[in-house]
């Protein structure tokens, strides 16, 4: 191996305080939540999901995801996504992983009939294209990151 492409790790060693701890640091500010302004379409997408399937949408902590023991929706508070799409994209992502739930289409009959090698890939990526299906740019505008759906492609 050259000299230039060896690699080297180094073990580094840090003390971290609590902000608290230390006098003269100011108290922590928590960032302003987003002004969240329902949208109608969007709204009774989620509606439909809930009272059609029985899915139960919750929210609170830090991940979004769908626990299919459960068969629930959890999401991060609404305020705390970048823009309001950010938030229905995802609620309606994780709503999109509980329709292969075993009371609705049964995520585990369908891989087997499917001869699908990597069920998780093909679960991921079929909900990465219902936001873009079910909330089009009319009736819930993008926000302006560009979305990571190409990628998968």
């Amino acid at each position: 191996m050259e000299e230039s492409q060896r690699r080297a790790f180094a073990l580094r060693r840090y003390t971290v305080f609590n902000a608290q701890q230390i006098d003269g640091v100011s108290e922590f500010e928590a960032a302003a939540g987003l002004d969240f302004n329902p949208i109608e379409r969007a709204e009774s997408v989620m509606a439909a999901l809930q009272e059609q399937t029985g899915l139960v949408l919750a929210h609170g902590g830090t991940q979004a995801r769908y626990l299919p023991a459960l068969d629930e929706v959890r999401s991060p508070q609404k305020t705390s996504f970048q823009s309001v799409y950010d938030y229905y994209a995802t609620a309606i992502h994780e709503g999109a992983h509980s329709l292969l739930h075993q009371k609705r289409l049964d995520r585990k009959r369908l891989w087997e009939k499917s001869g699908a090698t990597r069920p998780y890939a093909v679960e991921e990526l079929r909900p990465r294209f219902v936001p873009q299906s079910l909330l089009p740019k009319r009736a819930c505008p993008l926000h302006s990151r560009i979305s990571t759906t190409p990628r998968l492609i």
